[in-house]
């Protein structure tokens, strides 16, 4: 839980995966927040997709452009995906079981949920 806390800033000129550790590894209570710092280059189709590598273990709630509110109980990954804009968010918590995932988009489909 060394780096837990911690805000991270992405930028992104090429597609790449953040790993997080697993729920468990983690520890009841770890948290990240990763704030987008320059909007991703939407003409060449980059995300930046966070995991743990593990299924089904991923709560998403997020919110984007168009207030759609979106939610999935059991999500093996979700992404900034390249339309994103500076200002996105995504914000993760473990329950050391689970990761529950929470992000604020700024433009419709900022990000990818992939179960």
């Amino acid at each position: 839980m060394g780096d837990s806390g911690k805000v991270y800033l992405v930028t992104a000129s090429a597609a790449y995966q953040i790993t997080l550790p697993t729920a468990s590894t983690a520890g009841a209570g770890a948290s990240y927040k990763f704030l987008v710092n320059a909007a991703l280059d939407g003409t060449l189709g980059y995300d930046v997709t966070f995991s743990d590598g593990e299924s089904d273990i991923m709560v998403t709630h997020y919110v984007d452009g168009n207030n759609d509110v979106v939610y999935d109980a059991d999500a093996d990954s979700i992404a900034f995906d390249s339309t994103c804009v500076t200002g996105d968010q995504l914000e993760f918590f473990s329950t050391g079981t689970y990761w529950f995932a929470k992000g604020i988009g700024g433009v419709n489909g900022s990000f990818v949920v992939t179960d």
